[in-house]
């Protein structure tokens, strides 16, 4: 363990993982509308999502949340030039 003093303020370095378990189903469910707060989800059923995420980490919920956000820009772009 690597120890280091700044001022008066002690900061620890741990080696290791911490193991975290995964989202339950209302967690995902949160997690998603939390990522996707900016983004036009009127026509999304956060339920259904939490639900065929399962087994999914928060981190990939934030990919799947960008990965919905480049789509439904790309999608209103399309829908512009059309």
């Amino acid at each position: 363990m690597l120890h280091i003093m700044f001022a008066n303020y002690s900061v620890f370095f741990v080696s290791g993982r911490i193991m975290v378990g995964l989202p339950s189903i209302e967690s995902r469910e949160r997690i998603l509308k939390t990522l996707m707060s900016k983004e036009k989800t009127e026509d999304l059923d956060f339920k259904e999502l939490a639900t065929i995420t399962e087994g999914y980490t928060g981190s990939d919920l934030k990919v799947c949340s960008f990965c919905f956000s480049i789509f439904q820009n790309i999608y209103s772009i399309h829908q512009t030039n059309s």
